[in-house]
């Protein structure tokens, strides 16, 4: 496996999940659910910290607290499965998993590459958080600490936009 993180799964979780329609079930990359703790309708920097290590717990199938490029794949692959993806389907490929240059003129997901700030062939739980909190402080467009729905979506529109 986004960053995001949302991000990486979620990590990519954090801006480069998907804000639409799912199917039944808990969405996969839906920020909101995934790290507003006390359902308040914002993603405070606690409530992002606090996510982010329980989702790198969760793709780091091995639990030696190092995140590779398998395990991130493997995990959005179970994710994809659940909801109906498949490969490079409906989710689209992993985070960290995109392969040739970005996207020309704008913002892009985060590749494997991104994530493992040292290059060590692996992403630590404090790479990973760094990753998101970036994206955090992007999307924060008041600046007041928090991350709001309107602010995620937009933060979702600019890195994600409509494809002619």
């Amino acid at each position: 496996m986004k960053p995001t993180l949302l991000l990486l799964g979620a990590g990519a979780a954090l801006l480069h999940a998907p804000l639409h329609a799912q199917p039944p079930g808990p969405p996969p990359h839906d920020p909101m659910a995934m790290f507003d703790a006390d359902r308040d309708g914002n993603i405070s920097l606690a409530e992002l910290r606090d996510g982010s290590a329980k989702l790198f717990r969760a793709i780091d199938a091995n639990g030696d607290g190092r995140v590779t490029k398998d395990e991130m794949r493997a995990h959005h692959e179970a994710l994809m499965g659940a909801h109906g993806g498949g490969p490079g389907g409906r989710m689209g490929p992993p985070p960290g998993d995109h392969r040739g240059p970005p996207p020309p003129g704008g913002p892009h997901p985060p590749r494997f590459e991104d994530l493992d700030s040292d290059h060590d062939g692996a992403v630590t739980l404090a790479e990973f958080q760094q990753h998101l909190e970036q994206h955090f402080a992007m999307a924060d467009a008041n600046h007041d600490g928090v991350l709001s729905r309107d602010e995620l979506e937009a933060a979702h529109r600019a890195m994600h936009p409509p494809r002619p």
